[in-house]
């Protein structure tokens, strides 16, 4: 492998690091943002879900990543509960609000994992609101694998739809379907940059081997 090559393996290397960095600085760019808001008074239920989903993000894109990691379970359960805890209260006000199901919905998927309950509440969501279709349908995608039931899901809020920044935005989940449930989240992204690298380095270690072979085959011939 010449110089040229060594020089785009490093260059790979320090991307894949900088998107670490940059993601993780994202991260607690939104914990720190929604925090400040709660500080202030402003503990809405919609601050409380961007809240649970950074910390959340933040701890699940840093868990194979021993230098990032900067959030416990413990701290992501906490807030997941407070949460809850907000949703719950106003539930108890207005039962009929879709964007609590959804809420509902991720909190179970965390909390247990049962994504057949969670797909109940994103049901009972599009059943009180047809525009949660769209999130029942990433949910689908995301967490079911269900890619028929996705498309049946984006299509609907297709028609559902006269936003045509929205439209090019669900048009965009149709045509690219199959790409994004291989791709599932950022850390997702990262794997695959680090799997092209080690794919690299292997490249780079078998051209070794290989050079070493014929070095050490032409060594033993002229020895006979």
């Amino acid at each position: 492998m010449n110089d040229e090559n060594i020089e785009y393996l490093d260059e790979i290397v320090a991307n894949a690091g900088k998107f670490v960095e940059n993601t993780v600085r994202e991260y607690k760019d939104e914990i720190e943002k929604y925090s400040l808001e709660i500080e202030r008074g402003n503990d809405t239920v919609l601050n409380y879900a961007f809240l649970f989903h950074s910390y959340r993000g933040l701890y699940e894109f840093t868990q194979k990543e021993k230098k990032y990691k900067c959030v416990t379970k413990d701290v992501v359960d906490n807030v997941c509960n407070k949460f809850l805890a907000k949703v719950q209260d106003e539930m108890a006000v207005n039962q009929n609000m879709s964007e609590n199901y959804c809420h509902l919905a991720h909190i179970e998927l965390y909390k247990t994992g049962d994504k057949a309950k969670a797909a109940e509440y994103f049901d009972r969501a599009v059943e009180l609101d047809n525009q949660k279709v769209l999130e029942r349908g990433q949910f689908k995608n995301d967490i079911l694998n269900d890619r028929t039931g996705a498309l049946e899901d984006f299509n609907r809020a297709l028609e559902l739809t006269d936003n045509e920044e929205e439209k090019e935005s669900i048009e965009f989940l149709i045509k690219h379907i199959d790409l994004l449930r291989d791709t599932r989240a950022s850390h997702k992204s990262f794997n695959l940059i680090m799997s092209f690298i080690y794919l690299v380095i292997a490249g780079f270690t078998a051209y070794l081997c290989y050079n070493i072979y014929i070095l050490v085959k032409s060594i033993i011939n002229n020895f006979h």
